[in-house]
């Protein structure tokens, strides 16, 4: 139930000592001052109602709801309210903030006055029942006839300093059962306050917006935050790859996810920046526009809305790129990519004819291309609409080649744009295809009222789509994979050429011919296709001797290993030193760092990946015996077995536990990434890459120890080992494994004998200069050790019970001279202890007095 007052004027006072209760509270804690936007909004109410006489009672009070969503710390409350009603002085209003402080508007003043239009402003020069706006007002009048303060000392000043947001509550009643009713008809907060912002900016930058086919682009995100705002939180931008490029890496401020394209900085504070370098591989040539946008931040950004970009594409939060891909491998005469290979091989219609008369609609040539590449053609759809004589190879359209050339003649007379027919061309062995393919269609114009030649093309290998680069001539217009006619074109001219090229391995084409303005009339279309140009598929072979086996992996763009795409060889590339492959054409095999493997010791080695859906495999010849079957110590000599990534392109991570008696040689590592499971290290692969390492394995320390003891008898008198003599202790150890240790790592905790003190002092006072220096402690390295041991700093010591954990738990500091509070000595020289032959060592020698 809503209470707005009480009926008597006794008890009207007392509601008025009740809303001060309500009214602005003291702050009793200071805060740092933030950036902050003035905001002046309106909230209107217009949903209409009657105030009956004596029906709503000031404890049933009639309500309207005004919502206020912004977010904002108020500085001034206005309230404009219009009610019709002949007789004022039987009601009352207030209005209630969403946290529950009220402000009574007027309560029974106006006497037998009628309505209100008035606007409740605290700053007004007088209240609502005085003054010159104390008379009739006209409800008919634009909101709003007068502008006053509420009566009896109230104020709307108790709302300052609260938050605006959330449902607030407009409340009147008649109180007076007289039989006349009023009609509420609006009321409208006017809210001014203050925001906190962050004013975020972001932009879009790529370092070429015409990257080479299969080449790397990098797009560059920034976000900035001006000078002066807020710091903010929970901030994320999202930028989703365009179709044709595939992600690579991502480096900078937060974390980006190539699946979702959420890149995720956290916060940025008041003058700060974030940036990311998305780098991604182009596979497709075209057009390619991406868009980004920041889509979340916990505070208010005055000039720009979070994740809008599809009504907003204008706001500073969001920016795009375009690229347009290039082709690497150069430009041919009319403008179309070359192919990847210096000579191609060729299927030509000279040397492979179709038959003449129209009966048949497939050929299959097993070996018709000059390499032997298998070629098949076949033509489905409407093919009923066909000329008599089509199809078949002849020369009746010469695109401009002179002399004429046997091409693949088609005639049609469709009758309806839907009606169209398909060429499907099959090229050499399914799943593999050739590396790439390019052939010209003749004859692809514009003829008003009989027909606009149109052609989709699509390319597949083993069913996945290949994207195709088209380059149109002058009488037709190519968007994306499709080309229509847009002039007239004579069938000798090269105007009405299409070139048709696939930078990528391709196994199968499908040309769809149709006549957007095909009619029941004569529509006379025709078209020809000329000789089919291609590289062979690439092949990237190892590069170790072929007693490890002989892998293969037919090139295909988007799966590899590293940064660098494989290039192709005609065989196996042997080498002493596995370059073989970075040798021949370009060096495609990226760096894998095996030089933290240790005999013995378990450790990571990563390895860069891109395919979605690869499998890795990883062998490591442990014994170096030219194979990979062999298991030693237990341990097989495959150390990684269909490893997969989370996304396009990832690292795998693989630990490698290295067996105690591996060699230390030379020896070699293969690497297998592609789409199909289970490869061993020979064999065929349908896609990705091999790459064999050289390295050599860091053999294990061992270290040996022994501790001696001789009479401190500098003067050779014969001393015995009796009370109150010296001995000299050294402790020696040496390095008799295969490999060095690591730096800084041998330590030695020796416990003193409960029989002896330790002498704090030149370990040789009273005798000759035995050891270099006046320490305690005398230190002698031999065969190379080549370690450094600084009394200071390397040698430490303990008075405790038990032995200390670690050389840093030895912290008690011994007196000068004997002291036998000494329990424990300790050795930390700095370096690595070598292996070699003879082992290289040192000795550690200090004294101590026999008690």
């Amino acid at each position: 139930m809503d209470e707005l007052t009480v009926k008597t004027k006794r008890r009207f006072s007392h509601l008025k000592k009740r809303a001060a209760q309500f009214g602005v509270l003291t702050a009793l804690c200071s805060v740092a001052a933030t950036a902050q936007a003035q905001v002046s909004n309106s909230y209107v109410d217009t949903n209409t109602g009657t105030l009956s006489s004596g029906g709503t009672p000031c404890n049933n009070a009639f309500t309207r709801t005004i919502t206020v969503p912004d977010n904002m710390t108020i500085t001034d409350v206005d309230l404009g309210l219009i009610i019709d009603h002949n007789n004022r002085g039987d009601t009352a209003a207030a209005i209630r903030h969403p946290d529950g402080t009220q402000v009574l508007l007027y309560f029974g003043t106006g006497g037998s006055l009628n309505d209100y239009n008035v606007r409740f402003d605290q700053a007004a020069g007088s209240a609502v029942d005085t003054g010159a706006q104390n008379v009739n007002n006209n409800v008919g009048a634009a909101p709003y006839q007068f502008t006053v303060r509420p009566s009896g000392g109230n104020t709307l000043n108790d709302f300052n300093g609260r938050n605006a947001q959330g449902d607030w509550l407009f409340l009147a009643c008649d109180s007076n059962n007289n039989g006349v009713d009023g009609q509420y008809l609006r009321s409208e907060l006017f809210i001014t306050g203050t925001q906190n912002f962050a004013d975020l900016a972001l932009t879009m930058t790529a370092d070429t917006t015409t990257p080479a086919f299969g080449a790397n682009v990098t797009i560059t995100l920034t976000i900035d935050h001006e000078v002066g705002g807020l710091a903010t939180n929970g901030v994320q931008a999202s930028y989703a790859l365009p179709s044709g490029l595939s992600f690579v890496s991502a480096t900078g401020d937060g974390t980006y996810n190539q699946g979702t394209g959420v890149w995720d900085i956290g916060t940025i504070g008041a003058g700060g920046s974030a940036t990311i370098d998305i780098v991604a591989e182009v596979l497709s040539t075209g057009t390619h526009t991406s868009v980004a946008e920041i889509i979340l931040s916990s505070t208010t950004d005055p000039d720009s809305t979070p994740n809008n970009s599809a009504s907003q594409p204008a706001e500073d939060d969001t920016d795009s790129v375009t690229l347009t891909p290039a082709y690497g491998g150069g430009i041919g005469p009319s403008g179309e990519p070359n192919l990847s290979c210096s000579s191609p091989a060729i299927f030509d219609w000279d040397s492979n004819s179709w038959p003449a008369g129209g009966g048949s609609l497939s050929q299959s040539y097993p070996t018709g291309g000059s390499d032997n590449t298998s070629f098949a053609f076949a033509y489905t759809g409407d093919t009923n609409r066909r000329g008599n004589n089509s199809p078949e190879t002849n020369t009746d359209m010469e695109g401009g080649i002179a002399p004429p050339e046997q091409s693949l003649y088609y005639w049609q007379n469709l009758t309806a744009p839907t009606e169209s027919v398909d060429l499907t061309i099959d090229i050499g062995t399914p799943g593999t295809g050739v590396q790439d393919l390019q052939f010209t269609v003749f004859d692809f114009d514009f003829f008003a009222g009989q027909f606009r030649d149109r052609l989709a093309v699509q390319g597949f290998l083993n069913g996945n789509p290949v994207t195709p680069v088209l380059t149109s001539g002058s009488a037709n217009q190519q968007v994306g994979s499709v080309v229509v006619g847009t002039d007239a074109n004579d069938n000798a001219a090269a105007g009405g050429n299409i070139i048709i090229t696939f930078l990528s391995p391709v196994d199968q084409v499908i040309l769809n011919y149709g006549n957007t303005e095909a009619s029941g009339g004569t529509s006379n279309q025709a078209m020809s296709v000329h000789d089919l140009s291609y590289c062979p598929r690439v092949t990237d072979f190892g590069d170790i001797a072929t007693t490890y086996g002989t892998p293969s992996h037919l090139v295909q763009s988007g799966y590899h290993i590293g940064a660098t795409a494989p290039d192709g060889e005609s065989a196996t590339q042997v080498s002493a030193n596995a370059d073989g492959d970075d040798v021949a054409n370009s060096d495609d095999e990226d760096t894998i760092d095996f030089s933290s493997l240790t005999a013995g010791i378990t450790s990571n080695v990563a390895v860069n990946v891109t395919g979605s859906g690869g499998f890795l495999q990883m062998w490591i010849d442990w014994n170096g015996n030219g194979n990979f079957n062999d298991t030693v110590d237990g341990i097989s000599e495959q150390v990684a077995a269909d490893v997969t990534i989370t996304g396009t392109t990832g690292t795998a991570t693989i630990p490698v536990t290295v067996p105690p008696s591996a060699t230390t040689s030379q020896t070699f590592a293969r690497v297998r990434w592609s789409s199909q499971s289970g490869l061993g290290p020979d064999g065929a692969a349908s896609n990705g890459e091999v790459e064999d390492h050289a390295f050599t394995i860091t053999g294990a320390p061992s270290l040996n120890g022994n501790k001696t003891m001789q009479i401190y008898d500098p003067n050779a008198l014969g001393l015995y080992a009796i009370p109150g003599n010296d001995v000299i202790y050294t402790i020696t150890v040496s390095n008799a494994g295969l490999g060095p240790t690591d730096a800084n790592s041998v330590v030695l905790i020796d416990a003193m004998p409960p029989e002896v003190e330790f002498f704090n002092g030149d370990i040789d006072t009273g005798g000759p200069d035995t050891f270099t220096g006046t320490d305690p402690v005398g230190f002698v390295q031999a065969n190379g050790a080549a370690l450094t041991l600084d009394f200071a700093t390397n040698v430490a010591f303990s008075n405790a019970g038990t032995a200390p954990a670690d050389f840093a738990s030895c912290t008690y500091t011994p007196a000068a001279g004997y002291d036998p509070n000494v329990t424990y000595i300790c050795f930390n020289p700095q370096g690595q202890l070598s292996a070699g032959d003879p082992d290289p060592e040192f000795s550690v020698s200090f004294r101590a007095r026999i008690q």
